[in-house]
This record gives C-alpha cells, sequence and structure tokens, in this order.
C-alpha cells in the first residue's frame, strides 16, 4: 500500500449511502470533459445495479472532495473504508477490475442489469501508475535503454544534465536526438560529455553538437562509442500515434541512471505551435530530451516540459522531429529501413564505399536564456507575500534555488474556454520583470479562467 492509500479522509464519507457508512465504498471521480469518464459510465451504472455501494464525484463541481482523494488524472476510482482508501485505480478500466476493489460481495441485486459484449480491455487515461509491461515488449523496452545516453552540458556558469536517445549510428559515430533547451544556456558552444547504458560501456564520451532549434525544442548531436551499441528506430510520421497508445519513456532523473517508466497517449496537438504529443505521468529534472516510445519500442516524443497538475508530459512529436531532420537532409536515414546498423567506434568499416553520417553546421539559437539575475528579480516581486498557495511557494524555492540554470516553459490552458486551444510558450530574451508580472497579472485577473504553469527543466 503507498502513500496515498494510507490518506485519512476526514470527511469524505459523508457523501457515502447513509445506511451503512462504515461499509466499504467506491468513490468514482469524473468531470463532464473527461472522453474516457463516458466510456465507463456504463461500467458504473452496472455496478451500481449489481448493488455495488458507489459514489460518484464531479471533479469539477467537487474539486475539494477530488483533492482528498488524491485524484492525478481522469476517471479515478478510490474505494475507501473506515475513512482510509483502501484500493485504487485511474484510467479507463474494467467491471471484473472495479468488483475486485471490493472486499466483499453485496447482496445479491434481483433485478441486474444486462451485461454488455465482452470487449479487449485498453487501459487509458492520464494516470500510468496502472499500467503494466507485457512480456513480449520487455526487449523493445531493452534495447530503448540500451540506446538512451546521459548528457552532460558545461556552459559557462555550470553545467546541467540531459537525457538523449541513439537514432542512427555509421562508421563508428553515433546520432543522438534530444531537447533544444539543453544548449540555451551554453548557446551551443559548451562541453557535452556522453554516457551510454549499452553493454559493454564505461564512462563519458566528448560529444559534438551538430544542431539545436529553439523554437521546435529538437536537437542532433554525435559521439564516437568504442562498443557495440545499437540504435532505435524512428517511427515515420505516415504512422500517426493514437490518443490512447500504450507507450513509455526513458531518462535520467536528476542525472542519474536512466530508467523507464510506462505511460500511454492522453492527446495529440493539444498546444499551439510544433506538433506536439501529450503522454501521462509529469517528467522530472535531467529526463528533457528523453525518448518517448509506443510498445513496440519505436522512437514517437521526444521529451520538452511537464505538467504536473495534469501528471503529463509535453513532448515534440514525430512531424518537429522529422522537420529538423529534413532541414538537415539526413530524413532519408530513417524511412524505409526497420532496423539501424550496429557499430563499434575504431572499428573497420564494413563499406567503406557507403555514405557517412553528413556533416552540419551548428544552427545559433533563436533567443538566450534569462539570466538567474533576471529570474530572481522576478521571483523576488511576490516572495514577501504571505498569501501564496503551497504551488506558488514550491515555484518560489525551485527558483532560489535553481534560477540560474531554468529553463522555463508557459503552459496555457483556458477553464473558462474549453474549446480553445492550449498553448505552449518559452521565454522571450531575457524578460524583464514587468514582462513576468503581467503575464502573472493577466492570469490572476481571469477569476481563475485562466492557468499558467511553468516547468524547470
Amino acid at each position: 500500500m503507498n502513500a496515498v492509500s494510507a490518506l485519512l479522509l476526514s470527511v469524505a464519507l459523508a457523501a457515502a449511502p447513509a445506511d451503512d457508512s462504515q461499509s466499504p465504498v467506491l468513490y468514482y471521480v469524473t468531470a463532464d470533459w473527461c472522453v474516457y469518464c463516458r466510456e465507463m459510465k456504463p461500467t458504473v451504472e452496472r455496478l451500481k445495479a449489481a448493488g455495488y455501494p458507489v459514489v460518484i464525484v464531479d471533479q469539477t463541481r467537487e474539486p475539494d472532495m477530488a483533492q482528498r482523494l488524491a485524484v492525478r488524472g481522469l476517471p479515478a476510482f478510490r474505494m475507501v473504508h473506515q475513512g482510509k482508501i483502501i484500493a485504487q485505480t485511474e484510467g479507463r478500466t474494467s467491471y471484473d477490475e472495479l468488483v475486485a476493489m471490493f472486499p466483499q460481495k453485496p447482496v445479491a441485486n434481483p433485478n441486474p442489469a444486462p451485461q454488455p459484449a465482452a470487449a479487449s480491455q485498453v487501459v487509458r487515461g492520464q494516470s500510468p501508475g496502472a499500467m503494466m509491461t507485457s512480456g513480449n515488449s520487455s526487449a523493445a523496452r531493452q534495447k530503448a535503454l540500451a540506446a538512451t545516453v546521459r548528457l552532460k552540458v558545461i556552459d559557462p556558469n555550470g553545467f546541467s544534465y540531459g537525457t538523449g536517445t541513439v537514432v542512427h549510428s555509421h562508421h563508428g559515430e553515433a546520432l543522438v536526438l534530444t531537447c533544444g533547451h539543453l544548449f540555451r544556456d551554453s548557446k551551443g558552444a559548451g562541453e557535452i560529455e556522453v554516457e551510454s547504458f549499452a553493454p559493454g560501456a564505461s564512462g563519458a564520451i566528448s560529444g559534438r553538437l551538430l544542431s539545436y532549434d529553439l523554437d521546435r525544442d529538437v536537437a542532433l548531436l554525435t559521439f564516437k562509442p568504442n562498443f557495440p551499441l545499437e540504435a532505435v528506430t524512428i517511427r515515420t510520421p505516415d504512422q500517426p500515434v493514437t490518443v490512447g497508445e500504450k507507450a513509455f519513456t526513458v531518462g535520467c532523473d536528476k542525472g542519474a541512471d536512466a530508467t523507464i517508466r510506462e505511460s500511454r497517449i492522453n492527446s495529440i496537438n493539444r498546444y499551439q505551435g510544433p506538433d506536439n504529443l501529450q503522454a501521462a505521468g509529469a517528467p522530472i529534472d535531467g529526463r528533457s530530451g528523453g525518448g518517448l516510445f509506443n510498445d513496440a519500442g519505436q522512437l514517437i516524443g521526444v521529451c520538452n516540459a511537464a505538467d504536473p497538475e495534469y501528471d503529463e508530459g509535453y513532448y515534440a512529436a514525430l512531424k518537429t522531429i522529422f522537420s529538423l531532420l529534413e532541414e538537415k537532409q539526413i530524413a532519408h536515414l530513417f524511412t524505409g529501413h526497420a532496423a539501424q546498423p550496429q557499430v563499434a567506434q575504431n572499428a573497420p568499416s564494413r563499406n567503406p564505399a557507403g555514405p557517412s553520417m553528413p556533416e552540419m553546421p551548428r544552427s545559433q539559437p533563436s533567443m538566450p536564456s534569462p539570466s538567474g539575475a533576471d529570474v530572481a528579480m522576478a521571483s523576488g516581486m511576490i516572495s514577501g507575500s504571505s498569501d501564496l498557495t503551497p504551488a506558488e511557494r514550491e515555484v518560489l524555492e525551485y527558483i532560489r534555488q535553481h534560477g540560474g540554470e531554468a529553463n522555463i516553459t508557459l503552459l496555457f490552458h483556458s477553464k473558462s474556454n474549453p474549446s480553445a486551444q492550449p498553448a505552449a510558450f518559452t521565454l522571450p530574451n531575457r524578460p524583464s520583470p514587468q514582462f513576468l508580472q503581467h503575464v502573472l497579472s493577466a492570469a490572476a485577473g481571469q477569476n481563475g479562467g485562466m492557468v499558467v504553469r511553468g516547468q524547470s527543466q
């Protein structure tokens, strides 16, 4: 049982059936805008018809209740007994899985609801916690892990960690795909150390930046491994990614060794700008630039940012990735083949006449990063308030500790106009405190209609 399961709900049972408040009750948290919640409605009605105690909580109308139930994604199910959460799941699930959450069966209903036809089970939602890895896809995950590298980017003011993925290797040189904002502070001129997680890899190897694009937030670099290294396949844009598709990510949390996290695709192009994906599970520092993969192990995205409130990550999608590959005239390397070659650094080439990885000039950034002083000045405008929310205090504390090395992406969601497309922006060139104040004031002036979220990488 995790920490959330031990959460004490002081008033949660107030909405439980009055006849037996001490019996287990399933709380179903939903919202009108949630597509998967609508898909689960027949299953919930079937539970109620079968005599199982179910309390429906609308997250929009009862946000405090949803918060006490520690809801991170919708639809959410919480089994509460004697004021404690004893079982939970999030995302689309089956009738049998929900029934299994009850410690005892209800009294038989004399008029049970007809059972719907069996359907293939697909677990979907905004929380990756319930996702399981199937046995036949474990090899794909291990291959993706072996193709992942830890990046240490050194600039005049220090260094930062990120993640990259080897997407091509030829003639003893490996091509790494990562995010562009890792190189904002160094302006593309800093030293890069690459550490691989492939079998036989040992120590850091010097890397060379080929190109980075801050608008699309993607980048390419190379390094020369002295061990066998197999690249992953990039899925081509003509093979569509679908909402609800099973996925996983690989990244280096805070510069640690790479780990695999199960996920799924929540939405496609929710934000304006370059093509983007949103996947369940908010990444943390160090996973920037890491790969998003489908269940077969094909790379389908690059980690750019996170939205902690929705518990999901923001990823550069395939069209965004291929736009950089096409610009550098190497997109042909990633179409029409099923696998990438395996090479060893300094090993004799088996095909000397074959094309080598082309030289690509370094591209200059479209805008420099805000300085630590700029960020500190902006945080000072509101740091004296005693009415800050816990989230606001958390942001300020992070800025105080890491302001000089933070890259900030703003994700805008219109709550008053759900049909409006969200948008993602990076901060402009050395934003002034006045600009930041106007952004925050404009958001607050909407009476809660606009929520501004920033994620430091």
